[in-house]
């Protein structure tokens, strides 16, 4: 999706915000991977409420506790 946004081309970090307040950053060039995806269903499902409903980020090679919850905004820095 970052690809699709037009991204500035000073932008170095995205920062992943989740209703609880948690958020994160990482580096632009490790969100860009193709690996790492917004998780909306889980076996053909919504994600569940506990697992991040509506919208979880998942970042496959990074640890969990990147994978931010209940996103509710992405910016990108």
């Amino acid at each position: 999706m970052l690809k699709l946004a037009d991204v500035q081309r000073d932008a170095r970090t995205i920062e992943i915000i989740g209703a609880d307040g948690y958020s994160t950053s990482i580096t632009l060039d490790e969100a860009l991977r193709d690996d790492n995806f917004l998780a909306y269903e889980w076996a053909g499902q919504p994600v569940p409420i506990l697992h991040g409903f509506p919208v979880r980020a998942v970042f496959p090679r990074l640890s969990g506790g990147n994978w931010v919850k209940w996103v509710i905004e992405i910016r990108v820095k």
